[in-house]
């Protein structure tokens, strides 16, 4: 399944996050609820990491690093993108701005 990430959801959930006085581990959560939307806070486990197009995973990691510096310049910029983020694909199997999501379980 492949669900669209635009360019403004990624730059308004940074900004939501400098104002709310977030951290790195708040923005992933919300970027991952941005893809995974109404089943996020149903998921039981996730199989994988969500995929997408290598620019789009390095709009994202730049927007991370930008964060980093401003709230946690003691840390590895785009370390928490790095390591938790989504998987990057090249060339055309998926598109920019477009997530294909792994599988995951529900807990009903």
């Amino acid at each position: 399944m492949t669900v669209p990430l635009k360019k403004e959801t990624i730059d308004e959930i940074f900004d939501n996050a400098v104002v709310r006085g977030e951290n790195q581990q708040d923005v992933i959560y919300a970027l991952y609820q941005s893809v995974f939307g109404d089943v996020w806070d149903r998921i039981d486990s996730v199989e994988g990491y969500p995929t997408c197009h290598k620019d789009t995973w390095r709009y994202i990691c730049q927007k991370f690093m930008e964060f980093d510096r401003k709230k946690s310049p003691d840390v590895l910029p785009g370390g928490t993108w790095i390591n938790y983020g989504f998987s990057a694909l090249d060339g055309e199997s998926v598109a920019q701005w477009v997530v294909t999501l792994p599988e995951y379980k529900l807990n009903d």
